[in-house]
């Protein structure tokens, strides 16, 4: 039989639970994270889309301020080309915009608004006026056709 001092010295110190980790979290925490997420990639894909699109309206209007300024349509249908072409390129999906010259850069951007005022209207322009040193432009005719296409564009 053990004397008391023996069964004293078998007894160990008494250990208090381990901590708990931080990782892996709660499933209410993956749920939470998910959300916000989620959330996050709605907003942004929302205001992406509103931005390039407002951003693009506002350089339209720059461009017509500076053409009511300068009355120089040429100067007018340059940036208006440089615009159509600069939102194209960027959000063409796999579509080699940057290529497309003349009748089928118009033919594009008539296939986009589902008009032929591009090729065969006001936006015939786009392609010729840039190099001519003076021509008859229907500036508002222009301005509302780009208007147009920049709205529709996704």
């Amino acid at each position: 039989m053990a004397t008391p001092d023996e069964l004293l010295n078998r007894l160990h110190d008494i250990h208090g639970a381990a901590e708990p980790s931080w990782w892996p979290p709660a499933p209410g925490w993956w749920v939470l994270a998910a959300g916000a997420l989620a959330a996050l990639v709605v907003y942004l894909w929302r205001n992406r889309r509103e931005s390039w699109q407002a951003q693009a309206l506002r350089e339209l209007a720059r461009a017509e301020r500076d053409f009511i300024q300068s009355q120089d349509a040429i100067r007018f249908v340059s940036d208006v080309s440089i615009l159509l072409r600069s939102v194209s390129v960027s959000r063409a999906r796999g579509i080699a915009i940057a290529g497309l010259t003349g009748d089928a850069w118009l033919q594009y951007l008539d296939e986009s608004l589902a008009t032929r005022e591009f090729s065969r209207g006001a936006g015939r322009v786009l392609i010729t006026a840039p190099y001519m040193p003076s021509a008859d432009i229907d500036v508002p005719a222009l301005l509302e056709l780009t208007r147009q296409w920049l709205r529709s564009a996704n």
